[in-house]
Formats: structure tokens, C-alpha cells, sequence
């Protein structure tokens, strides 16, 4: 599901930069949208798999906090984002 995730956003990101006539406002709203969601998953993500295969599963305190940092950033940058597309619809 992981890849699934990423390949679909970095193709939706693709796609509206190899497309001329993808250059408008919601268009890059969308595009900020997907990079916000690939890095939202991606937090997370590799860890947990990581901590899956591996006979220890830890993290240290520090990478805990930068962790859950950058998960809430993504996930109101997240929001953010769908604010802004509804008010510019």
C-alpha cells in the first residue's frame, strides 16, 4: 500500500508538470497536494516496516519527536491545502 501511495502521488505530480495545460491555479494547488500527502505517508511509513522486519523494534526518544513533528506538518500542511482549494472554488 506504501508504494501504491507513492507511485500515485509522484504520478499525479508528474502528469501536471509534463502537461502545459495542467498550469493553473487548482492544478498546482493538486500537485502541492500530493507532494504534502507522498511526505505525510513517508513520515512514518519506512520506520514501521523497518521496526516489522527488524528483531528490535525501537526508536530513540529524538527521532520519536522529529517524527511526530513532521507527521503533524504534513497533515495540517495537509489541511492547509484543502482550505485553500475550497476557497478558490
Amino acid at each position: 500500500m506504501y508504494l501504491i501511495t507513492v507511485l500515485g502521488n509522484l504520478i499525479i505530480i508528474i502528469l501536471i508538470l509534463l502537461d502545459s495545460h495542467l498550469y493553473t491555479l487548482i492544478y498546482l494547488f493538486l500537485s502541492n497536494l500530493s507532494f504534502a500527502d507522498f511526505c505525510f505517508s513517508s513520515v512514518t511509513k519506512p520506520k514501521l516496516l523497518q521496526n516489522i522486519q527488524s528483531q528490535v523494534p525501537s526508536i530513540p526518544y529524538a527521532g520519536c519527536l522529529v517524527q511526530i513533528y513532521f507527521f503533524l506538518y504534513f497533515g495540517d500542511f495537509g489541511n492547509f491545502l484543502l482550505v485553500v482549494m475550497t476557497y478558490d472554488r
